[in-house]
């Protein structure tokens, strides 16, 4: 008599898991003591593995005798499947399967009467050897480490999956259709709470966890406008030009913050737009509208994950919801599913059906239990979505009212309110904002170490320092900051610091490189979405559309353009208009951001795009000694980094040693930084290139943005700063070699510039002001008592910066420098005083001031003020007391060229607020004074009106 279905499948796994682990691993561990405690770690995950094999069997009510045959056919598994056929990424469960089953056939007495039951068991056999088989063999590699945590870990989570389905209802003891639906539940959750982490590209080879990697987005409920015309005037809006995309990035940004000060609880949470979960239990249809790689579908697959372990609690029809997610790229829509067939599009698998109690999933759904999932509603062509898709959702909807529905789709594909009158919520997915973004890289580091077989607390804590990493690298790059909204993006931009080798935002070519080839081809690809156009095509396509757009200085371009661009790259007019419904309804690249008005998904692909186009030759004929000499125009700026990471060495070489040469512009520190630092190590092994540059862009104009000389090592621009310091041969901004020793000060060498110094007389006033600014900054008290001898240094006419600021004197300089001491660590002595005293006396004999000095007097309110007033004796108190206020009736009639309102009044009241400190009476106590005299005033009784 056969044994019990439980004990007969815990002996056939323990003979497989021997067979295919213990047995290698005996030739490989000579000890006894240490191969014992590995036997064990076998044994124990066989037993864990058993559960859902028995679980499967006990549901379809089989035999002893029948499982005895089963399992007597799959005895010869274990010779054909070694440890490397099963821990090897780029096979999947699926092929595996298909090969054993081509020699391993079903006995013809088992597939007369449960052929498909056959299949499944043999399916849900390899799925489990291909979940332990990569963590033993990981532990292989380890020599058997006897602090390798993982055989451990596998045997939990398989033990976790059993403990979970079993919570729902006791194997073989319940009716038909909870049997069927305890099933069911286990297929989902083995089958898809793993995830491939490459997502933009086609493979990484590596799947993770998905519900470790996914971060819950959030929703915003789509108003309907009523005005019919709003399309039509928005269509006629003028194309947007770069400038105002740039600033559009600046915006989301600054919305991004303000967004990030409501999630850290500076408002109430309830302000917060509801999370994708809150709308779905709270209405039951919704329509979630989001761009691609938003994360619709990722919401889907964890919903339904959450909803079969029932680790999400979701009641509808007064039990544990049912989900069925259906994708449409899936669908065959001149045969859409029904009855049946609903279950076999859900889980891939007509066997799974053909278990399927008959009316099961229809019993479900007019009970109300079922969350009916449908993703991708705008995945087809337009012709057959009108024709059959449509009809059927709707045909769904009246068949199965009780039903809760959730659908998904991009933008292109959703008119709005398509819906509404089938009492749908429309909403849109929003971007993440910078909390989302920082729990995702920390997720899917932390995913990813966990996937690699590394110890849970090590993969914690190392997944989240390297999340947080990466989120720091690009925090001041505002366009890979407005890239990371989108989570397909930000798993882009993890890959590059990953899998790629790469660091942002040096190497953000090759993000951008993922991100186009993702969005226009592979994404689609890796979803079973083909098309008549291959991806040379659609990328030559759109390239020579990106470098006419940068070309016009246009971020959006009418549909009209775009195809004849299309025509003439493709030579076939008819192929050119499909190309753009295929763009339009699929890519995701170049989005319609309204009707006939085109533009890419982020101006960062066009920018990437023309700098490929730029490289790989164009029609246009731009080649890059045009972007030498149009350097400074804002269009060429980002595409030449850009075109760094993207050409030969010898090419990009060229284009630095042409750079070089320029004379200074607004822009050249900024372009030949970024240009060095994207062309890759190559370049950087050229000591002679490396040290020219550097001087090059030390004696620039600085850059507004960023301190640029910072990104190279401190030690190798020190000596190269202080030499070029006072060196700047025009008159747009002080040199970078300034900005970066008046933000390093541990590195400027005082003794350097005081050399210089001794010559002023012959530097013009922009290198004057460089070396004044400096000393008065960071010099000891006695070298500023030396230089308050040379009066007629402060008298000198200032600089005159080109259509920016006006210095009238280099006293304004020196006043600027002094206020911006650091006093913790220099005090106020004489030689300061001595200089205070010229400089106070300059600007009160001054005509005109700059608007920034003013800015820097108002600025006492907050710098130094204390200190300034604690001079040596009450007789130079006395003085500076009357400086101070005879500068403060000055400035009411003193001259400016700009004149911010409130500076000057503040720049008063600040001078003022100093004299009183001098004179030893508090501002806050004149305050108190005065504010107790008008309240006595006020106190008084008003005379009575006769």
């Amino acid at each position: 008599m056969p044994s019990s279905v439980d004990d007969q499948v815990l002996d056939f796994y323990a003979t497989l898991f021997d067979l295919i682990f213990s047995e290698p691993f005996r030739g490989r561990i000579s000890e006894l003591r240490r191969l014992k405690p590995v036997i064990r770690q076998v044994e124990a995950a066989a037993d864990a593995a058993s559960s859902s094999l028995t679980r499967f069997f006990l549901n379809q009510k089989l035999s002893e005798a029948t499982v005895e045959e089963i399992l007597r056919g799959f005895a010869a598994i274990g010779e054909l499947l070694e440890l490397e056929n099963i821990a090897n990424p780029n096979v999947t469960t699926e092929e595996i399967v298909e090969n054993v089953l081509s020699r391993l056939p079903c006995p013809q007495t088992v597939q007369q009467t449960h052929g498909p039951v056959y299949r499944l068991a043999l399916y849900t056999v390899v799925q489990v050897l291909m979940l332990v088989g990569p963590v033993m063999a990981e532990w292989q590699k380890l020599n058997f480490s006897s602090t390798f945590e993982l055989p451990g870990r596998v045997v939990n989570k398989l033990n976790e999956i059993s403990n979970q389905i079993d919570a729902q209802g006791k194997s073989g003891q319940a009716g038909a259709d909870e049997s069927y639906e305890l099933q069911y539940r286990d297929y989902l959750l083995q089958r898809f709470h793993r995830v491939e982490a490459g997502t933009v590209r086609m493979t990484t080879n590596l799947d993770v966890d998905l519900r470790e990697l996914f971060v819950m987005p959030r929703v915003v409920v789509q108003e309907l406008s009523q005005d019919e015309d709003g399309a039509e005037a928005d269509a006629s809006a003028s194309l947007m030009n770069l400038a105002a995309a740039r600033r559009l990035y600046g915006e989301r940004n600054n919305h991004d913050e303000m967004l990030q000060q409501r999630t850290k609880g500076e408002e109430p949470e309830e302000k917060l737009p509801p999370t994708a979960l809150e709308q779905v239990k709270c209405s039951d249809r919704n329509v979630i509208v989001g761009l691609p790689g938003a994360g619709k579908s990722t919401f889907f697959e964890w919903l339904q994950v959450k909803l079969a372990s029932v680790e999400e609690k979701f009641i509808l029809g007064d039990q544990q919801a049912i989900p069925l997610l259906l994708r449409v790229r899936q669908l065959d829509l001149q045969n859409l599913p029904r009855g049946a067939a609903l279950i076999e599009k859900a889980t891939a698998s007509k066997d799974r059906a053909d278990l399927m109690p008959d009316g099961w999933i229809e019993r479900q759904m007019q009970a109300g239990r079922v969350l009916f999932m449908l993703d991708g509603l705008d995945e087809t062509e337009p012709e057959l979505w009108d024709k059959y898709l449509i009809p059927w959702l709707f045909d769904l909807l009246k068949r199965y009212p009780k039903c809760h529905y959730l659908i998904s789709s991009r933008p292109v594909g959703y008119p709005p309110g398509l819906l509404h009158q089938q009492k749908f919520i429309e909403c849109n997915l929003l971007d993440f904002n910078e909390s989302q973004i920082q729990e995702y890289t920390r997720h899917w580091c932390t995913a990813i170490r966990l996937a690699r077989n590394e110890s849970e607390a090590e993969a914690r804590r190392e997944g989240e320092g390297d999340g947080n990493r990466i989120v720091e690298n690009f925090q001041d790059h505002p366009y890979i900051r407005n890239l990371a909204r989108n989570p397909l993006m930000l798993s882009a931009i993890c890959l590059v610091n990953y899998f790629e080798g790469g660091s942002l935002p040096e190497d953000r070519a090759l993000l951008y490189r993922l991100c186009v080839e993702g969005l226009l081809h592979n994404w689609d690809q890796r979803r079973g979405i083909h098309s008549e156009f291959g991806f040379d095509e659609k990328l030559r396509t759109c390239r020579e559309v990106a470098l006419a757009m940068q070309a016009e200085d246009r971020a959006e371009y009418d549909a009209v353009q775009v195809q004849e661009i299309f025509a003439t790259v493709l030579g076939d007019s008819e192929r050119a208009v499909r190309l753009l419904e295929h763009i339009r309804y699929r890519t995701g690249l170049l989005l319609e951001r309204r009707p006939g008005i085109f533009g890419f998904a982020h101006l960062t692909f066009q920018e990437y795009l023309a700098a490929r186009a730029v490289h790989e030759g164009n029609r246009l004929g731009v080649d890059k000694e045009q972007l030498v000499q149009e350097h400074d125009d804002g269009r060429w700026k980002e595409v030449i980094a850009l075109y760094s990471g993207l050409a030969t060495t010898p090419a990009v070489r060229d284009l630095i040693e042409q750079l070089i040469t320029q004379a200074d512009t607004e822009s050249l520190s900024e372009v030949l930084t970024e240009a060095y630092l994207s062309g890759g190590s190559e370049l950087a092994q050229d000591k002679d290139l490396r040290r020219r540059v550097l001087e090059r862009v030390a004696s620039a104009p600085g850059s507004f943005e960023t301190a640029l000389l910072n990104r190279f090592p401190l030690e190798e621009v020190a000596p190269i700063a202080n030499s070029l310091a006072g060196c700047i041969r025009s008159n747009i901004r002080l040199s970078e070699s300034h900005k970066f020793l008046s933000l390093n000060s541990t590195i400027v060498n005082i003794n350097f510039l005081l050399e210089k110094l001794q010559t002023w007389q012959n530097k013009n006033p922009f290198q004057l002001s460089e070396i004044i600014h400096l000393l008065h900054k960071y010099a000891p008290d006695e070298i500023l008592a030396e230089m308050a001898k040379i009066t007629d240094l402060y008298i000198s006419v200032g600089p005159a910066f080109r259509n920016s600021q006006v210095y009238y004197s280099q006293a304004e300089i020196a006043f600027i420098g002094l206020l911006y001491r650091d006093f913790a660590k220099r005090q106020v002595a004489e030689g300061f005083a001595a200089v205070f005293r010229i400089v106070i006396s300059v600007l009160c004999n001054s005509e005109n001031l700059s608007w920034s000095t003013l800015h820097a007097f108002e600025s006492l309110r907050g710098r130094g003020l204390t200190e300034l007033s604690t001079l040596q004796n009450p007789e130079t108190n006395q003085e500076f007391a009357l400086l101070a206020r005879k500068l403060a009736t000055h400035l009411k009639s003193v001259k400016m060229e700009k004149e911010p309102i409130p500076i000057r009044e503040r720049a008063i009241k600040a001078l003022n607020n100093w004299a009183n400190l001098l004179e030893g009476v508090k501002p806050q106590e004149k305050t108190s004074r005065k504010s107790a005299s008008v309240k006595t005033q006020t106190n008084k009784p008003k005379p009575r009106k006769r």
